[in-house]
Order: C-alpha cells, then structure tokens, then sequence
C-alpha cells in the first residue's frame, strides 16, 4: 500500500493525497510497467530490481528502480519506488546507433569498392588472391563488429568463421578449443589478419593442404600481473616443414602488427615437422573482455 510519494509520481500513476494506504497497483498508472506487481513482490523477497520503462505515450522513458525499505531491526518493512527520466540518454542511444550503422554501411561500401578494384586492376595471380582475401577477411570481422555496435567479438566466432572452409571443428581436421573471449575491435581485427594468413597458408602448403592433415587452435588466459591471452595455432600431418625460410608478407603482417598495434608478440616455429604459431596480447580492457555477452567480467590489469 502507499505510505508516501511525491508530487511528480501524479505524472506517471493517477495518485491523490487521499490515496494513502492504498495499493499502488489499484490505481490506473500512465508508465508501461505490466511487471510492477511482480517485480514489488521480488523485492519483498530481498531483491533489487531496475528496468527500463515508458510512459504510455512512448515518448518519455524512466529507468525505474525498486529497493527494499528496512526498518531499525533490517527487516523489509517496504519498498522504495523511483522513476528516473532517461529520455535524453535513450535518444543519444539512439542517435548513437544510427551514426555507428551509416558509418557501418560506409567502411562495408568501400572495402567493397577496394575488392572490385583489386578484382579488376590485377593480374590473376597469387598476389591478387592474397589480397582479395585479406579484404574479405577484413569484410567478414566488420560484419560481426557490427552486429554488436562495434563494441566486440567473440574470438571462437572469429576463428570458427575463418576455418569454415575447411572443416567443422569436430577434430577430424580442426581442433578448436578455449575458455569464452570477447574482443574489442581492434583486436579483433588484427588477429582475424592474423588467423587469416595462418588458414591461408595452411590451405595451400601445410596442414589444410592434404588429406589427413590436421589444425589445433586454442587460447587460454595466463598470468596475472598482468593477465595475458596466449593463443597457439598448431598444424599436425601436412607436409614436413624443416624451416620457415625468408620473411614473407603474412609473416610480417603477424609479427609486427601484434607487436606494434596490440602490444603483444607472435612467434612462428615449426614443431614436429608442422608450422607452430604462438600469438600473446596483454588480457587488457582495451583489447578484451571474459565471458559471453550479458555475462562478462571486465579484466582488471594488475600491474
């Protein structure tokens, strides 16, 4: 029943002085909040709840907060009802969101501009091959940022996504394994680069290239002061490698992008006759998150 309430909530329930001691969802209310009743008799339960709610005219939108009131001895004697006007925060949202898809719409466009250039312009050779690739793979890890407002990724979607072509993860042919990671952009771009030459080089002279041969992809989060993610791409019965020979392109894509835009070091050596590749990044905020969304823990860098 209602103790007390001020003036503005007039605006939102139709309430009068005299409607003390009377339950509030009696009264014929202006928001469109069909789970008040519930979400008050959760908080008599010890809960505390927030949810987003509109007034009628859908113009107007509060984020209502509902605490348990505690007497002297704690015990709920109550609930504390609050409606906080976000209607200017909901409208930047919105405008935010439809920046972010006009430019969205505008890089897709252009790689897509820069793809159809290379297609005509070059020769029909290894080297046009590579970079169409490159482009696409680029193409690819934006479609998925976008999905989620440029804000991240997860990397087994990343990794499975370029490894489709050639198997289903199963083990027959890839291996892929790792605790749930979320990366920010330009994580994600650069290691979905850097992924992308591993597969192609896989395709055409290791692993991937004949039958029976196998990849192995797993990450594990390391070290805590401060954490790091160590990823490890591990090709087994493709053709025997004795040496990496001369620094190509994707080599240095690799080496030098994790080292100069993510901070973090790649080395690639051979193993047992297969390409062994180690990729670490500092587990930071700024290039990643743990978990899946909705349920993720932000990294705390304790150096």
């Amino acid at each position: 029943m209602i103790r007390s309430f001020t003036p503005p909530v007039a605006e939102l329930f139709n309430v009068i002085p005299s409607d003390h001691g009377r339950p509030l969802t009696d009264l014929v209310g202006r928001v469109d909040y069909p789970d008040l009743e519930k979400d008050i008799r959760a908080v008599f339960g010890g809960e505390v709840i927030e949810r987003a709610v509109s007034h009628a005219d859908g113009k107007t939108h509060y984020l209502a907060r509902i605490l348990p009131y505690r007497s002297a001895d704690y015990t709920i004697d109550g609930v504390l009802l609050t409606f906080v006007d976000v209607t200017n925060l909901v409208a930047a949202e919105e405008q935010q969101k439809v920046l972010a898809a006009e430019l969205s719409h505008r890089v897709k466009n252009t790689l897509a501009v820069v793809s159809s250039i290379a297609e005509r312009t070059l020769t029909d050779d290894e080297t046009k091959e590579n970079l169409i690739g490159r482009l696409h793979a680029l193409g690819h890890t934006h479609d998925v940022l976008s999905e989620s407002g440029w804000t991240e990724a997860g990397l087994r979607e990343l990794i499975s996504a370029e490894l489709s072509p050639h198997g289903t993860g199963d083990g027959s042919v890839l291996q892929i394994s790792g605790p749930p990671v979320m990366l920010r952009p330009q994580a994600a771009l650069f290691l979905t680069l850097a992924l992308h030459e591993l597969s192609t080089n896989a395709a055409k002279y290791g692993a991937l290239s004949i039958p029976g041969g196998r990849v192995a992809v797993s990450w594990i989060i390391t070290g805590d002061r401060p954490p790091r993610l160590e990823i490890n791409w591990q090709e087994e019965g493709g053709p025997k490698v004795d040496g990496l020979g001369a620094s190509g392109f994707g080599t240095e894509l690799i080496e030098r992008g994790i080292r100069f835009e993510l901070q973090g070091e790649a080395k690639l050596e051979t193993v047992n006759g297969g390409l062994h590749c180690r990729i670490v990044i500092p587990a930071s905020p700024q290039n990643l998150t743990f978990g899946v969304p909705g349920r993720r823990a932000r990294v705390e860098d304790r150096s």
